[in-house]
């Protein structure tokens, strides 16, 4: 949903006034803009059908190759539409962890947090916290998990019979989805 390139919550400090400034409590705009989302029925729970066609990534560390996710698709940015990463509705919380500071998207006003490998350290990506209307308003897939390209390798993930790659319309709901690492296709 954001921009892959980050920066800091200081370098966007006439935004926060901004922001702050139409806003006398910025935990009530953050709250108005969830509520929203909300009623406006822009959080995504079903995929969109287009997204189903799509293939299903397992994504490792490039630093380390410590396998990070499991359920990764290949998207397009939607704030630019060009930028190419990898989106999930999950990532694997043994391998990857959330590193507390919280920056503003570079290109909307997404809250995001980096991703980081817990082997090695290296960032591989981000998580929105808190999606901008501009963002919930587009065609989205509704993951705010994304993963570098540059930052994470990947292969195609097989069907259960190992035949075929695996489609996002036949993956199994996350707390139903045991894999086995002899799926990747390399």
């Amino acid at each position: 949903m954001v921009k892959s390139g980050q920066k800091g919550a200081n370098s966007r400090s006439d935004s926060d006034k901004r922001i702050k400034g139409k806003h006398s409590n910025f935990q009530e705009f953050c709250r108005r803009q969830y509520t929203f989302s909300k009623l406006h029925g822009m959080v995504l729970t079903n995929l969109h059908p287009s997204f189903g066609k799509k293939a299903v990534y397992i994504l490792d560390c490039s630093t380390c190759s410590e396998t990070v996710c499991r359920r990764g698709m290949l998207a397009v940015l939607v704030a630019d539409g060009k930028t190419e990463l990898f989106s999930t509705d999950r990532y694997d919380r043994s391998a990857v962890g959330v590193i507390p500071e919280i920056f503003w998207a570079k290109s909307c006003w997404c809250k995001i947090q980096s991703l980081a490998c817990l082997k090695c350290g290296a960032v591989v990506g981000y998580h929105v916290i808190l999606p901008c209307v501009k963002c919930l308003k587009a065609v989205n897939n509704g993951h705010r998990c994304m993963f570098h390209n540059k930052f994470v390798s990947h292969c195609y993930r097989l069907d259960e019979e190992g035949g075929d790659f695996l489609l996002w319309k036949h993956l199994k709901p996350h707390d139903e989805d045991n894999i086995l690492s002899r799926e990747c296709l390399r």
